[in-house]
C-alpha cells in the first residue's frame, strides 16, 4: 500500500514538472535567485515585429531587463531592450515578456541560461516574483504563440516544511 501511494505521488510530481509541448516555461529558482526559460514556441509577430505576453497591469517599478541571452530563435532578436521581464506594482504577478523579431513567423526556444534576479529586483519585487508559481503570462500581441506558464522552485526550507507537514498528516491519519 505504501509503495503504491509513493509511486502515485512521484508520478504526479513528475507530470506536474513536465512542461507542455510548444510552450515556453519561465522557471524562478527561489533558492539560487535565478530565472530561466525552457521549452519552444512558434508564432507570428504583430505588424510592428513584436510578440508580447503580459501577466498584469500597473506601473513598472524598474526598466526592463534584457533577456535576449536566455533564448535561441529561428530569426534575430533585433531589439534586446524590448526582450524583457518586468515586475508590476499591481496585485498580480506582473511579468511581461516582449520580443522584437526581424522576421515572422518565428520559433523561439528557452536555452536554459540563467539570470540572477537580485541584481535587478528589490526585496519586495523578489517576493512578488517568488510568489508567482502557477501564474500565466497571457499573449497580448502576435498570433499563434501559447501563453507562458510560471513555475517557482521553492527554497529548500520551504520544501522541507512542506515535506514535514505532509509526513505529519500521514502519521496522524495512521493513528
Amino acid at each position: 500500500m505504501k509503495t503504491r501511494f509513493l509511486s502515485i505521488l512521484l508520478l504526479g510530481l513528475s507530470l506536474s514538472m513536465t512542461p507542455a509541448s510548444a510552450q515556453l516555461l519561465l522557471t524562478v529558482d527561489a533558492a539560487a535567485k535565478t530565472i530561466s526559460f525552457s521549452g519552444t514556441d512558434s508564432g507570428t509577430t504583430a505588424s510592428n515585429g513584436r510578440a508580447i505576453w503580459d501577466g498584469g497591469v500597473g506601473a513598472f517599478t524598474l526598466p526592463g531587463i534584457s533577456l535576449a541571452g536566455l533564448f535561441d530563435a529561428s530569426v534575430n532578436i533585433i531589439d534586446a531592450r524590448n526582450t524583457s521581464i518586468r515586475v508590476f506594482e499591481s496585485g498580480s504577478v506582473g511579468l511581461s515578456l516582449n520580443f522584437f523579431l526581424d522576421a515572422s513567423p518565428a520559433t523561439v526556444s528557452g536555452n536554459g541560461t540563467t539570470l540572477d534576479y537580485p541584481d535587478f529586483f528589490s526585496d519586495d519585487e523578489q517576493a512578488i516574483l517568488e510568489a508567482s508559481d502557477g501564474d500565466i503570462m497571457v499573449l497580448s500581441s502576435g498570433t499563434g504563440w501559447s501563453n507562458i506558464n510560471v513555475e517557482v522552485v521553492p527554497e529548500p526550507a520551504t520544501g522541507l516544511l512542506l515535506g514535514l507537514g505532509a509526513a505529519a498528516l500521514l502519521l496522524r491519519r495512521r493513528r
